[in-house]
């Protein structure tokens, strides 16, 4: 049995927004252990009144992470309204507060912390408070910060858990509405008016489902032209919404967010005896089903990112930018970027895995056969060496693949989430990424870029580029989970 994970809303000075950044990456850790969900004001949307959004989601959070520094502390807003906001819902024993030590500061003399458990402790230096900053190796400072902060969700979780406020695991797994649910339920017994939490999806079918036998009793397509009454309490089995998907479908998830292309599961033959040695054996894998990006995110995709975010903005190579793919992005830069984008949607962006990346590149259980992404004649849909000219070019202008998904050879090359090994021996047959071994730094690319031969843009071929380098010929396409 495990219980909802704790909404957490993490108070910044703007100064302090690489280390937040920073910090977002290694909460990612707790989001995929289901102990957190994230929010924080890069998630406001275009237009919206952001200190009304700020607020709501402050006092509907149930941990707050308060980075600690002079510029935080002595900021008007974060004082008056947000620390405010915080230290009330404390009072009250509605939230917790965990005060962060970013950059070096008298926190000692601040009443609004006393008492308080500031971290992060160093714990070769007798748990002595340091801040992150000083740390010689950040990535451990935030690794003490992770450790600390699971186990204190895992403490507050339990108390949900003596009180009753638990789902079983495997239904949540299958449902990832059940928690809403759950928690719309537990309103109706307190007598609160329930919410919902997301707008309804027109392209998503209405199942009532009969909870004690984990089976559907009855399907219908919801339609918002009707009476809608049936979606307010009336006592009955709550409704849960379930996607229905088909090869290709194209999804948005929210204005400006990257198009999404879904790819059912199946098998693929991964590799070749065409190519190196790196290209071999020739293997099964089965792939679970997962979204693709239709195209490499692009230029004004990842500049929303850098606005909202005060990431740096990538060189264009003076090739314009646009619709034209994201070049001299790092492997760390587009992990931060699927974060940044599941904080924003709460849904699971991630990398492509390489067995993905193959297994849609062949136009997954679509695929002809093709030597490329789309067909056999590169020029009809790839740019590469000899059509591309000097520059990268606009996505989509060349034909997909059997998918959908466009670009996938040739353009630019594309980070996936595996580690480099120099073949397949011993490589996962689940379509996982392939871990790391050791402190290798090398990243799988796939898909080849206009600067190479067709030889490099077959959907077989692989090749490796260090997660801290960047190029002007590299970028990436993402994938979501199911």
């Amino acid at each position: 049995m495990e219980v909802r994970p704790l909404k957490t809303f993490i108070i910044y000075a703007r100064k302090d927004t690489v280390l937040k950044d920073e910090l977002l990456l290694h909460l990612q850790l707790l989001v995929r252990k289901n102990l957190i969900v994230q929010w924080n004001d890069a998630d406001l949307l275009p237009g919206e009144e952001w200190e009304n959004r700020i607020l709501h989601e402050l006092d509907a959070s149930d941990l707050v992470l308060l980075l600690v520094s002079a510029d935080a502390m002595h900021s008007e807003f974060i004082r008056k309204k947000e620390l405010h906001t915080a230290l009330e819902k404390k009072r009250v024993g509605k939230t917790r507060i965990v005060p962060i030590l970013v950059r070096a500061y008298a926190w000692e003399e601040e009443e609004d912390l006393a008492g308080l458990q500031m971290l992060p402790r160093n714990a070769g230096h007798d748990n002595r408070i340091y801040p992150v900053k000083n740390w010689g190796d950040k990535d451990s400072a935030w690794a003490s910060v992770c450790r600390d902060l699971i186990k204190l969700v895992k403490e507050l979780q339990s108390v949900e858990i003596q009180k009753g406020l638990v789902i079983d695991a495997n239904d949540a797994q299958k449902e990832p509405n059940l928690l809403k649910i759950e928690k719309a339920k537990r309103d109706l017994v307190s007598r609160k008016k329930p919410t919902i939490a997301a707008p309804l999806n027109l392209n998503k079918i209405l199942v009532k489902r009969d909870f004690a036998k984990k089976e559907p009793v009855n399907t219908e397509p919801l339609d918002l032209n009707k009476n809608s009454s049936r979606l307010e309490p009336t006592g009955k089995k709550p409704a849960i919404i379930i996607p229905k998907f088909k090869n290709g479908q194209i999804i948005q998830d929210l204005t400006n967010t990257p198009e999404m292309v879904f790819v059912e599961g199946g098998t693929l033959k991964m590799g070749s005896n065409d190519g190196e040695e790196k290209e071999k054996p020739i293997h099964e894998v089965t792939v679970s089903p997962f979204w693709i990006g239709k195209y490499p995110v692009t230029f004004e995709e990842y500049n929303r990112f850098c606005t909202a975010t005060g990431h740096e903005r990538p060189n264009d190579a003076t090739w314009g930018r646009g619709r034209r793919p994201v070049i001299n992005v790092t492997w760390i830069d587009a992990e931060a970027y699927c974060q940044w984008l599941n904080t924003k949607t709460n849904l699971s962006y991630r990398l492509l895995s390489e067995a993905e990346w193959e297994f849609a590149a062949r136009g997954g259980t679509l695929s002809k056969g093709f030597i490329f992404a789309g067909g056999n004649e590169l020029d009809e849909v790839g740019w590469y060496k000899e059509n591309a000219g000097s520059t990268t070019q606009p996505v989509g202008a060349k034909k997909p693949n059997e998918l959908g998904s466009y670009d996938m050879s040739g353009n630019v090359w594309e980070w996936c989430g595996d580690g480099w090994h120099d073949s397949y021996q011993d490589a996962p047959i689940d379509g996982r990424p392939w871990k790391v071994r050791g402190n290798r730094l090398s990243r799988v690319v796939r898909g080849g870029s206009k600067f190479n031969d067709a030889h490099s843009c077959r959907a077989a071929h692989r090749h490796c580029i260090d997660s801290n380098r960047k190029y002007p010929n590299l970028g990436f396409r993402l994938a979501k989970t199911v």
